[in-house]
């Protein structure tokens, strides 16, 4: 039965049949997919720099963090992604 077959019969979509058939192929495992899974935080590693920049400026915008992370570390982030 065709990939596109199987879809129909088996009530999911084509990309999604398609997908697992060649993942099938490629692992020769038949089980599902992991989802989600943990992603570190991109700020982590500058979480002490960040700190001492609030401490050393308690009224410092977001902006201006963003700025200070790219001038002195290169790092280049987005208001956003600060909690």
């Amino acid at each position: 039965m065709s990939r596109r077959a199987a879809a129909v019969r088996f009530g999911v979509s084509e990309s999604a049949a398609i997908n697992w058939a060649e993942r099938v192929e490629l692992t020769g495992s038949r089980a599902p997919a992991e989802i989600g899974g943990y992603k570190r935080m991109m700020l982590a590693p500058h979480q002490a720099f960040v700190e001492a920049a609030c401490r050393a400026k308690p009224d410092i915008t977001l902006q201006g963090l963003c700025d200070r992370l790219l001038a002195q570390h290169g790092v280049k982030t987005y208001t956003s992604v600060m909690r």
